[in-house]
């Protein structure tokens, strides 16, 4: 014999959030909520419309006569997440950049006679400048000078002249800086500073009932934030390259406190997704001597996932070459999670490798060389099932 259906209108709780108020079906043991009011679960069809089954899909409920509403709990997972980024403000879309043409000149004069000029035109996006300096009792010396363009909607700079290169060996000992006489093509991230180049931390857990959010960075509030129920995430935490800490803090409807911290270790070794990074240059090295023997240069970096980076680099002169790749890797350890036994320190490895190889003919054979560099970079996740402490 099948059950006896009952209608009834109630007001709709979700995990204490009013909604709206429902027509329901009561029936032995069960409640059938129309199909939309609430996540996706067990359904059950009725007269040619579906129902949630509130048995079926395990929530828990109840039903308060007094005020005629229906109260379901329902997992955070099955809610909206919530994306909250704390990233400074993004560049503004109506940001205009002058180009008004200027001139300026820098000086340093000392006794006995020895000065120092630099003088400097600049028109629209590009700047023409150059050094001269006399030393005491010397005569003379021009200096770098060199005509530049830069492009922030590309974040890239064009250099003709005399320019200081990072040779391709920069992230090993191989590293050096050449000057030289020539032309050059380089991304510059400090056209734009609100470009995020690296990956920054992120925070992630879950809600049951409405709740306050806290996050602090190196001790200091960054955001404090009211949530839903369902789980968050919290990106782009403004963190400064190098150690630091993250704390988060999750305040309940019921005043029960979840409180997770985490260090972590920032690095810009591992590109954001859609950056690239590269330099380009040739022309001749430059000395006290004069121009001498050409050269070439090249890096370029770019994103493969979000966990990786890879790179490649080469130089060459009439007298050699080098060149290599590199391989950044961010590794994800365990997530962080509030214990009986204590908070389990989660991170993320860095893992960077650069092989290169040398080849200077008549001079040192052709030899590989390996770089390895182990780091840490943040990640932290604290979940529903973390117990939390009843404040008060």
């Amino acid at each position: 014999m099948p059950f006896a259906l009952l209608s009834a209108l109630l007001l709709l709780y979700v995990n204490e959030v009013e909604k709206r108020a429902v027509r329901v079906l009561l029936r032995d043991g069960d409640v059938l909520v129309a199909e939309g009011e609430l996540p996706a679960a067990a359904t059950v069809e009725v007269e040619g419309r579906r129902y949630v089954s509130l048995r079926a899909a395990g929530f828990a409920w109840r039903i308060d006569h007094d005020q005629l509403a229906l109260h379901v709990d329902v997992p955070s997972a099955l809610l909206p997440a919530s994306i909250i980024d704390v990233q400074a403000a993004a560049r503004p879309p109506d940001l205009v950049l002058r180009h008004d043409a200027s001139a300026f000149l820098n000086y340093d004069v000392q006794a006995p006679f020895a000065a120092t000029f630099e003088p400097g035109l600049s028109v629209g996006p590009a700047l023409l400048t150059a050094v001269v300096s006399r030393p005491p009792g010397g005569t003379w010396v021009r200096g770098p000078a060199s005509l530049s363009y830069d492009d922030p909607a590309r974040l890239r700079r064009f250099i003709a002249g005399d320019t200081f290169v990072i040779t391709p060996g920069a992230e090993g000992d191989l590293a050096g800086v050449a000057t030289l006489g020539g032309a050059s093509l380089s991304r510059d991230f400090a056209l734009d500073p609100w470009t995020v180049r690296a990956p920054l931390p992120t925070a992630a857990g879950a809600a049951l009932t409405p709740s306050t959010l806290e996050v602090y960075l190196n001790g200091a509030l960054v955001r404090q934030q009211k949530l839903p129920p369902g789980p968050f995430e919290v990106r782009n935490l403004p963190a400064s390259e190098g150690a630091g800490t993250v704390r988060a803090v999750v305040r309940d409807a019921f005043g029960r406190v979840e409180d997770v911290s985490a260090s972590y270790y920032f690095t810009t070794s591992v590109l954001a997704r859609g950056i690239s990074d590269y330099a380009y240059a040739a022309g001749f090295r430059r000395t006290l001597l004069g121009y001498e023997e050409p050269r070439l240069f090249g890096r370029h970096r770019l994103v493969l996932t979000d966990a990786i980076t890879a790179g490649a680099h080469a130089e060459a002169g009439r007298g050699g070459g080098s060149g290599g790749i590199s391989l950044a890797l961010a590794l994800k350890e365990a997530p962080s999670r509030l214990t009986e036994g204590g908070l389990s320190d989660p991170k993320r490895r860095l893992f960077r490798v650069s092989p290169r190889l040398l080849a200077v003919p008549e001079v040192l054979p052709a030899r590989p060389l390996l770089e390895a560099v182990a780091a840490t970079e943040p990640i932290f996740r604290f979940e529903e099932t973390i117990p939390g402490q009843q404040s008060g």
